[in-house]
């Protein structure tokens, strides 16, 4: 870790949970001090009190999304003539014009979900010299890998080395997707479409940043066709959805890596 850069704040924005916590992570191994925030007028309140010179924000966000919460740093920033800081989007969705909406809003550059660390060095690397730079290694400590497990550690190796933490992160999406699912289920059954999608395609990025991509699959598949299919279809894609989540939770109950670890938590919870 490279505590010269611990004098550069950088703002994290993004209203699910375990993806904030996953890029936080990624930035503050590279000695910086991150500040995070789940919404676009929290994070606004932050920024006003710090002015961070590097921000990444999720675009779609409830209370106020990444795209007005930009407009209003570049406002405040015009009014005051001060130096324009980086604002880095931060979004699963890819597509020309999405990047091109952000570009519109003010932002800087655009950086995809799950997070691509070179992409992500490369971004930090301008707020500290070559020199200082370190790289993020990856580490092959695993719960576990094998051709059975639903989880690519590829992101989660280099971000959380430690099993313990990988075991908290997979359990707590866990919890959100099981929490979430019967909103979905709502959701369709109301006809409230837009509500889906926008649930759909945050939980699709918190998927790829732990690896779960049988499950953020079928979220993009729901995310991309909810709008333009029939109900019946929609129906069908929550059964896959469940399917996986199922999928997920069994791994996890009958995982021999996940239940050492699990033992391990648990002694170390009794001691204290």
């Amino acid at each position: 870790m490279n505590n010269k850069n611990s004098a550069t704040r950088v703002l994290v924005v993004d209203d699910q949970p375990i993806t904030r916590e996953l890029l936080s992570r990624a930035i503050s191994s590279q000695g910086f001090t991150v500040d995070s925030a789940n919404n676009g007028e929290e994070a606004l309140g932050m920024w006003l009190d710090q002015q961070h010179p590097l921000v990444i924000t999720d675009c779609h966000m409830p209370i106020k999304d990444g795209y007005t919460f930009t407009q209003d740093i570049r406002l405040f920033e015009q009014t005051e003539h001060l130096k324009p800081v980086r604002i880095i989007a931060w979004s699963a969705n890819a597509e020309q014009e999405e990047q091109e909406k952000c570009f519109q809003a003010g932002m800087d550059d655009f950086l995809k979900k799950p997070i691509n660390l070179d992409q992500l060095n490369q971004i930090l690397s301008t707020f500290t010299s070559a020199s200082e730079s370190n790289v993020i290694e990856e580490n092959v400590r695993t719960l576990e890998q094998d051709k059975q497990s639903p989880i690519d550690y590829s992101i989660l190796n280099q971000i959380v080395p430690d099993p313990i933490k990988q075991f908290k992160i997979i359990n707590d999406l866990l919890d959100y997707l099981n929490k979430d699912y019967p909103t979905l289920r709502q959701y369709a059954k109301t006809q409230q479409l837009t509500d889906l999608k926008n649930t759909a395609h945050r939980l699709k990025g918190a998927c790829k940043m732990v690896g779960a991509n049988n499950i953020a699959d079928v979220f993009a598949v729901i995310e991309k066709d909810v709008l333009r299919t029939p109900a019946t279809d929609t129906e069908l894609s929550l059964d896959k959805l469940k399917g996986t989540i199922n999928q997920l939770e069994y791994f996890i109950n009958n995982s021999e890596a996940f239940e050492k670890v699990n033992s391990h938590t648990s002694a170390l919870n009794h001691d204290q």
